[in-house]
């Protein structure tokens, strides 16, 4: 069964355990020496969303690896610095995302990779939102970004120039096109769609004063993205995947409560998304869930609260992805009588 959820591929594992180890690293860096020091949080997600970019090129060459990896880690931290540094103005926010959605939907089509750097380069604005500071403090939670992406990249390098990379040779052609951006009217439609769900959950998280405001425009994003036409069934992986997860993510908390032992918990964390995102969606929604509250505990103790709140969350944006998808052919239904 576990090869319906996971991926053991020699490709996938090796990227799944350095992506644990350097996210452990920095996790007990963080537990023993800077326990108010946020930039290492912001590495930890620099090795986590290079890593989420890297496993669309798992069949790819080295030198497609690396480009790749240098855009995210860079692209990724200069948005989470502006996403950081415009969290205080809200119609500075609200414009920066519907200016994020638009290359979002006009990357669909293009090859996977393409379409996931430009995915959760917009994406990192969102979540930069989520931690607003001053400009010189945003800056900084950029630079460490795209230090955890840089390492991740280098990690990546080392490993095919010392074992070697069968890509380099027998060169995969993934689907899509070459291109980045294709402009038409599908994909501006979806543009349209993207910016309506993500800035409606973020107007309504921010009107009801939730805590972690940012989850719920990310949520609405996360499901909707890229790929468009599998909108509804990631809606079902995005909550049962939660909601399983929650489940075992307040046990795990209630039963540990030493920073230490819950950094290292990231290194099998980390390599189960990785093995798992490249295989079945709503299993790796279950292990992101338990390492989200993994790091929200290791900043502060609040774990139940955290869970709670990311089922809350994921539920408002998968309520108002279902709005986005079905209201237009509601609509068009009852035109269609008159």
């Amino acid at each position: 069964m576990h090869r319906r959820y996971l991926n053991f591929e020699a490709e996938a594992v090796a990227l799944g355990l350095r992506a644990g180890i350097l996210s452990t690293v920095f996790s007990i860096i963080f537990a023993i020496y800077a326990h108010n020091n946020l930039n290492f949080i912001l590495a930890i997600l620099g090795v986590f969303i290079g890593t989420l970019v890297q496993i669309e090129g798992l069949k790819l060459s080295t030198l497609v690896q690396v480009k790749h990896g240098l855009a995210i880690s860079i692209g990724a931290g200069i948005t989470v610095a502006l996403g950081s540094a415009t969290a205080h103005h809200p119609l500075l926010l609200s414009l920066g995302l519907l200016i994020f959605m638009l290359p979002v939907g006009l990357a669909t089509g293009s090859k996977a990779i393409t379409s996931a750097t430009v995915l959760f380069t917009s994406n990192m604005f969102i979540v930069g939102s989520g931690l607003p500071a001053a400009i010189p403090h945003a800056i900084m939670y950029g630079v460490y970004f795209c230090i955890g992406g840089l390492i991740l990249v280098l990690s990546g390098y080392l490993q095919n120039l010392v074992f070697g990379n069968r890509y380099n040779i027998e060169p995969y052609t993934s689907p899509g096109t070459n291109q980045i951006f294709t402009i038409n009217t599908k994909n501006l439609k979806f543009a349209l769609k993207l910016a309506i769900a993500v800035c409606s959950a973020n107007a309504i998280a921010g009107y009801l004063k939730l805590p972690q405001q940012y989850c719920a425009p990310m949520t609405a994003l996360l499901v909707l993205r890229a790929d468009h036409h599998v909108a509804v069934k990631r809606l079902h992986h995005r909550f049962f995947g939660t909601l399983i997860g929650s489940i075992l993510a307040i046990g795990l908390i209630l039963l540990i409560q030493d920073k230490l032992i819950l950094a290292v918990l990231m290194l099998p964390i980390m390599f189960l998304i990785v093995v798992s995102m490249a295989k079945h969606y709503g299993a790796y929604v279950f292990f992101l869930t338990i390492m989200v509250t993994i790091l929200f505990n290791l900043i502060e103790f609040n774990g139940v609260m955290v869970v709670v709140e990311r089922i809350l969350f994921t539920l408002l944006g998968i309520s108002l992805v279902v709005a986005v998808i079905y209201l237009p052919k509601l609509m068009s239904g009852i035109m269609n009588k008159f």
